[in-house]
């Protein structure tokens, strides 16, 4: 994702985490969601207390 982001090339994985087995060279994404109880989380940034 970070060779992606500096090359400006393909669409980030937002809300997804990328699962890759060198070994087998097979690769997962699942998807992610916030826990509106997660303090870390829980708010998108530039809303609530300015995480």
């Amino acid at each position: 994702e970070a060779i992606k982001w500096l090359a400006g090339f393909g669409r980030p994985l937002a809300g997804q985490l990328l699962i890759a087995d060198l070994r087998s060279m097979s690769f997962r994404k699942l998807r992610v969601r916030r826990r509106a109880d997660c303090p870390e989380c829980g708010h998108l940034p530039g809303k609530g207390d300015g995480r």
